[in-house]
């Protein structure tokens, strides 16, 4: 099938103009004209002249005008609650990566469905907090490992939150082959919570006894039982990994798409491990189904439906980072949030406070919830350069707020105020990176997102993983990236001083990474620019996603 292109799209590194007929993959090509960024070829006569000259479309869909270009945006729904939530994680292991994680839930325009944003620094100890994941979720009720139904010799080990178990029972654990774990959860979604840590090993899933039905995890293969990772009958079946090199806790969705009322989940423990792991220990804590519950009731906690982005080790920055060097010197260094490692740079909390409605709840209990309309958290940090970590060359002041019925339901202003001259090589104010970890040994995926805009450009996601960057020249710094089932979008709303492009030469890009999650940048200086000591710079910029 041959389309005509309504705008330009930049692909395989290539742009391809405006009006230009052109053949695609058909997923591609599917998600170009769904996008009204493309149109099909019925007849031969069809002009190749095309211009899009409306700022509606026949769908009523607002949409931004660059010249003769078509940038689509997004409109603001009403959330069907004005609730948000704050959970503060109930892990208190020193040596946890998710130890006082902080979790927001923001309702959407989809009944049950809340825009999750988790903060912290995965036990990091030269950076501050910061926002690490995004996704979409639901309220599921969990029923712990006590009230599962086991065969074979299952361990209680962890015991508690204080060893790194999600809650007060603990977690239960088998190493030996063909050892099940089963019980019933209600509802339309299903997931696992699990505890991972150095010895894990892997388990297979069955829903309603069939091991291919948990169509959210990864698929064991023959390339699998050859490396000695799975049993030859687990090849073709569904699989999750309790290995980490830290100990942390996750929830895992299994399916987002099943049929109302009751499934039995059953996890069998397969007796293999990533050649990492030091042991075989599949783990399980409890099951959750999502049923129409709410958050904040007992034993109910979000379920992640869609992950824009999640790692657990890890993550990648959402917030303004810059690459800085000192006067007279070339050594560009991107400075605190995951690069500081007291080696490139390293950043230092020096003021945090976190404030639901009114009441401020900076020192909200482990495992406990607190709502209101609208949550702020005010950071204060300083960075430093590898010249010499210790002498401050910056300081870094955020205002996060969430609130659901906003274009931006995550917002943040972002203050830097320079004590020391220097120069920006590149700076980018806002970003959105995408991907999900399959495992800690196994890596990361991406498979949720189809196409990106950057700017007016539509861009196919590439597959490459080969670290490209592609700069886009573009004069709006909005990325829209658009998958079949789901919407995630950044913008930079403003910059003060606004400077309007003048220290950049393009305002966008995107990389293809290798360990397979994209990364998509606004870019609001390009090439050295120098900041002398006293200038500072704002940014407020935001996030949102949707379910389609």
């Amino acid at each position: 099938m041959t389309i005509v292109l309504l705008k330009p799209i930049l692909y395989g590194g290539i742009q391809l103009d405006e009006g230009s007929q052109q053949s695609f993959p058909k997923d591609v090509e599917s998600d170009l004209v769904t996008r009204k960024s493309a149109v099909y070829v019925v007849e031969p006569s069809i002009s190749t002249s095309s211009t899009v000259t409306s700022d509606t479309d026949s769908t009523g869909v607002s949409r931004l005008s660059t010249g003769n270009f078509v940038q689509p945006d997004i409109e603001p729904k009403a959330a069907l609650s004005s609730t948000v939530f704050m959970f503060r994680n109930p892990v208190t292991q020193a040596t946890s990566l998710i130890s006082d994680q902080r979790e927001i839930y923001i309702p959407t325009e989809k009944s049950g469905v809340y825009l999750g944003a988790f903060f912290g620094k995965r036990i990091k100890t030269h950076t501050s907090e910061t926002l690490t994941d995004l996704g979409l979720f639901r309220a599921g009720l969990h029923t712990w490992h006590g009230s599962l139904t086991k065969s074979g010799t299952w361990t209680n080990s962890p015991t508690g939150v204080s060893t790194g178990a999600f809650q007060a029972t603990g977690a239960i654990y088998s190493q030996t082959a063909g050892d099940t774990c089963s019980g019933a959860v209600t509802g339309t979604a299903a997931g696992i919570r699990l505890f991972l840590t150095s010895n894990g090993g892997y388990a297979i899933v069955a829903i309603d006894g069939d091991y291919t039905r948990a169509n959210k995890l990864p698929i064991f293969n023959k390339a699998d039982y050859d490396a000695g990772r799975c049993r030859a009958t687990d090849i073709g079946k569904r699989y999750y990994s309790s290995y980490s090199s830290a100990p942390t806790s996750d929830l895992i969705c299994l399916a987002d798409d099943l049929s109302a009322g009751t499934h039995t989940l059953t996890v069998e423990a397969t007796g293999t491990k990533p050649s990492a792991s030091s042991g075989t220990r599949a783990w399980v804590e409890g099951f959750a189904g999502c049923n129409g519950e709410t958050l904040g009731n007992a034993n109910v906690y979000a379920v992640p439906v869609q992950w824009i982005y999640h790692d657990l080790l890890a993550w990648s920055a959402f917030d303004t980072v810059a690459q800085w060097a000192p006067s007279g010197s070339s050594d560009y260094q991107f400075l605190g949030n995951i690069h500081g490692d007291n080696t490139q740079s390293k950043e230092v909390t020096t003021s945090l406070s976190w404030t639901v409605g009114v009441t401020d709840q900076t020192s909200l209990a482990a495992g406990t919830w607190a709502s209101g309309q609208i949550i702020r958290c005010d950071h204060v940090s300083t960075l430093a350069h590898k010249v010499n970590t210790a002498s401050t060359v910056a300081t870094k002041t955020r205002h996060w707020t969430m609130a659901p019925s906003r274009k931006l339901p995550i917002m943040c202003d972002c203050g830097i105020s320079w004590a020391t001259a220097g120069a920006v090589n590149i700076e980018y104010p806002v970003m959105l990176p995408i991907g999900e970890v399959i495992g800690c040994a196994e890596g990361m995926k991406q498979d949720a997102f189809a196409t990106v805009s950057i700017g007016h450009l539509d861009v196919p996601i590439p597959y490459a993983h080969d670290n490209a960057i592609t700069y886009i020249a573009t004069d709006t710094c909005r990325i829209v990236a658009t998958g079949r089932k789901v919407k995630a979008w950044a913008e930079l709303k403003a910059e003060i001083p606004d400077r309007s492009g003048l220290c950049a030469s393009y305002r966008g890009s995107l990389q293809d990474r290798n360990t397979k999650d994209k990364k998509f940048y606004a870019i609001s200086a390009f090439g050295p620019t120098p900041y002398a000591s006293g200038d500072a710079q704002r940014f407020v910029m935001g996030w949102g996603a949707k379910l389609m």
